[in-house]
Order: C-alpha cells, then structure tokens, then sequence
C-alpha cells in the first residue's frame, strides 16, 4: 500500500490579482511576474522535498471566479514554460558533453600516439585533454543535476493546488 504524500502550505498575499501579472501580459495570454513565481519557487524550496505543496493565496480584494482560475492556470504554465526550458538546457548540455568528449579523446590520442619532440606542443595538449575532460566531468556531475533538481520543484509547482482565501480566512 502506497503511503499517502503530507502536504505543505505555501502562503502569499497580494491585493488584487492582478498584482501577479505582468506588465507585458495581454488578454489574450496572461503571464505572470517573474519575481512573484521566484518567491512560489523560494517559498517551495524551503518545504520538504518529499511532500506535495498547496499554494493558498490571501487576496485584500474580491476576484472573480475566472480570475481565479486565470492566475493558478498562470502560475502552472510559467512553471511548465520553466521545465520546458531545462530540458532544452539539458540537451544543449548533452551536446557540449559529446563535444567535448570528442575533443578531450582526440587531444588525448594525439598526446599519446604522435610523435611530438616538442614540449610546448605536448605540454598544450596534455592541458588542453584535462580541460575538456574536467569541462565533461563538471557537466554531467554538476550541471545538469542541479538543473533537474529545479525541475522537479518547478514540477511541484505544475502538481500544486491552489486556494484562494479573502483576507478575512474564508475560503472563496
């Protein structure tokens, strides 16, 4: 029997809804201020990584259903954009560790099977193998867990519920 996630609350006050969107935001395609999901993300990375979040946002001023529903579909697709862009990272990230394997391999045969006499030239290319070999290691143990690590917090986000409460602690 699978053991059932706790929950941990996040807590956000604005005065009217609108205050999450951003300035650039249409009608047609609400976006939401970056610094506003930074501090969901701040407020989420401190909760533990084993249970789920509940975002509960106070508002001073009466919404609407609608606007209600806009904001927290806001809020996830800024998170799903964020998860989208790792992965590209990620990607980019596999490629210039291909790369430089290639590289740190190529410089490395032509270290050990040339038959250079000239110690600049040698000492360049055993520098120049460490270099991009260090780049690889640093890459793919580094890097790219740390970025896989926010997209999981982005994806607790995705996963999130999110409440609207008046400032009176009614539940709307």
């Amino acid at each position: 029997m699978k053991k059932k996630k706790s929950v941990d609350k996040i807590f956000l006050k604005l005065n009217n809804i609108t205050d999450a969107y951003s300035d650039y935001s249409t009608n047609e395609h609400i976006t939401i201020k970056e610094d506003f999901h930074e501090h969901i993300m701040n407020l989420a990375d401190d909760k533990s990584i084993k249970n789920n979040v509940e975002i509960n946002i106070h508002l001073s001023n009466h919404a609407t259903l609608e606007e209600k529903q806009t904001l927290a579909t806001a809020i996830k697709s800024y998170s799903k954009y964020k998860i989208q862009d790792i992965a590209n990272r990620i990607r980019l990230y596999c490629m210039i560790a291909f790369l430089l394997t290639c590289a740190g391999v190529g410089l490395s045969l032509i270290y050990f099977f040339a038959n250079i006499t000239n110690i600049v030239v040698e000492f360049f290319l055993e520098i120049g193998t460490w270099v991009f070999i260090w780049e690889l290691v640093d890459i793919l143990s580094f890097q790219i867990p740390s970025i896989k690590f926010k997209s999981y917090l982005y994806k607790r986000i995705v996963n999130s519920k999110i409440n609207f409460i008046q400032d009176s602690n009614k539940e709307i």
